[in-house]
């Protein structure tokens, strides 16, 4: 599989980070059918080989492993030792050397919303995270059920925030978490319907700028799931997935997700779902039961559609 060095440099799972721990903090969710065991969350040691981390995972969790938000790397690795792995979605990964906001339209946004906003990064303590917690309640979806299992919404000394405020409180923020020494990931990207236009633009320059400073090379914007580039090859389980998702835009909209990202001219990599020994469309059902997507669709097909 990975030599050491590789397994260093390349990519974690999303929502897997780094950390300055001596041992590998995971939150496995059960899925009970299927009888597979999502890793859907999880902290690496800084040094610890990737070949290490799936081997005490096979140990651990035999009948069934699943993994998300694989980059092709990592998938690809895996599939040489008996994992089913399909394109689930795109990731938006900007280079730290390029200028990202050479666009004019761009710039202008951001410098509204500058204008409008006091951008500041700010320590996660007890208060910080009150107010956190606060502005994800009073967020544009903060009424809808909550996606969950699908980003760090914990803390942890790594956990990097920026928010924007005025006046009136904390309007917008960004959370980003550590991936290894050469990458930052988005984890939260919270913004109130109030807040000004070009807010998220601002909070996300100022990140960028921070973790260039840092001496990271690349910054994550994160997954956009379903969209993902066609071909003849895709597999059927892939198309299904991605067919149902862009089918309940009204519960979440991922090609209004791309737009956005694909403003801050991203590299798009392709990401994968890898299951061991397969994976099946119990399986797949058993994802949008546990992450809190079927309950947000059907929110959506009753209530918010009336909004």
């Amino acid at each position: 599989m990975f030599s050491k060095a590789d397994s260093l440099a390349c990519d974690l799972p999303l929502s897997w980070t780094r950390s300055t721990s001596h041992s590998v903090q995971k939150e496995a969710v059960a899925f009970k059918t299927s009888r597979m065991h999502w890793i859907s969350l999880a902290h690496i040691p800084e040094n610890k080989d990737f070949n290490d981390i799936l081997a005490q995972l096979h140990a651990g969790y035999p009948q069934g492993l699943l993994l998300r938000g694989c980059s092709a790397a990592i998938a690809h690795e895996l599939a040489k030792v008996g994992f089913e792995i399909i394109p689930i979605g795109q990731e938006a990964v900007i280079d730290l050397k390029k200028p990202v906001f050479k666009n004019r339209n761009l710039r202008q946004s951001a410098r509204s919303g500058n204008r409008h906003n006091t951008i500041r990064r700010v320590e996660l303590n007890q208060q910080n995270r009150k107010k956190l917690n606060r502005l994800k309640k009073e967020s544009r979806h903060g009424g809808k059920p909550q996606l969950k299992n699908l980003f760090i919404d914990t803390f942890s000394p790594h956990t990097q925030c920026f928010v924007a405020e005025n006046d009136m409180g904390w309007n917008a923020a960004i959370t980003f978490s550590h991936v290894n020494r050469y990458k930052a990931q988005a984890e939260l990207l919270l913004r109130k319907s109030c807040a000004a236009g070009g807010t998220m633009e601002a909070l996300i320059e100022q990140a960028l700028k921070y973790t260039r400073e840092k001496g990271y090379h690349f910054f994550s914007l994160g997954e956009v799931p379903f969209e993902i580039k066609h071909s003849r090859n895709q597999p059927l389980k892939s198309r299904i997935a991605c067919k149902i998702g862009k089918a309940a835009h009204f519960a979440y909209n991922s090609a209004t997700l791309y737009k956005f990202k694909d403003k801050f001219s991203p590299n798009w990599q392709p990401l994968y779902l890898c299951g061991y020994p397969n994976i099946s469309i119990r399986t797949l059902a058993e994802m949008a039961i546990r992450t809190n997507y079927f309950k947000l669709v059907i929110f959506q097909l009753f209530f918010g559609r009336k909004n």
